[in-house]
């Protein structure tokens, strides 16, 4: 019992020392596993796996999205470490312009945490919580004014509970509850808020 409570006041503070939703704060203030100068990266692997700090560039490509690529002047680059060819602690991906585009904690080898995508200025883009690399928590969308585009709940990676998409004007746009995955209920709503029927 005591170990749970000292969990729970610790969990309870480390959220309220978490930098603002949506507040622009850059992840770099956060103290973590990762790194963040690309001049670090070694780019070796032991017994054909990747090990310890990594740069590698991405591009999407047209029917088959976001592919690593030689290209060093390639529109993403990300910053990994490897332990054995799992990602390791906090991934950061970058733009072309050094400005950060993502940031994702790793254990396993699998995503763990809320990992976060930003516009290039600086805004949240995206915030989706995961354990052992599925969806599980409230995953948001936001639009780069700041406002928030939706909300969808998830459990064990399929939508399970509220889904709500919004106008930028911040009126409801769709409404749907979801169980196991199964739409069950859905309702939508035209830019003034009113239900569309």
């Amino acid at each position: 019992m005591k170990g749970f409570l000292i969990l729970m006041v610790s969990a309870f503070v480390a959220c309220n020392n978490a930098p603002e939703q949506n507040s622009g704060i850059m992840p770099e203030t956060i103290s973590d596993s990762g790194f963040t100068n690309k001049a670090e990266a070694k780019n070796i692997t032991v017994n054909e796996l990747k090990e310890g700090k990594w740069v590698e560039y991405y591009k999407f490509y047209p029917y088959s999205g976001l592919k690593v690529t030689t290209d060093t002047n390639a529109p993403l680059y990300y910053l990994t470490i490897y332990s054995s060819g799992k990602p390791s602690g906090l991934v950061r991906s970058y733009y072309k312009n050094g400005k950060i585009e993502s940031i994702s904690f790793y254990s396993n080898g699998q995503s763990n945490g809320v990992s976060k995508k930003f516009y290039e200025n600086g805004t949240v883009a995206m915030e989706t919580p995961t354990l052992n690399g599925k969806l599980n928590g409230t995953s948001k969308m936001y639009y780069k004014s700041g406002k928030i585009e939706s909300e969808s709940s998830y459990k064990d990676g399929q939508p399970n509970g509220m889904t709500k998409l919004y106008y930028e004007n911040g009126k409801l746009k769709v409404e749907k509850n979801s169980i196991n995955g199964i739409d069950v209920t859905s309702k939508y709503y035209d830019s003034t808020g009113h239900e569309i029927k």
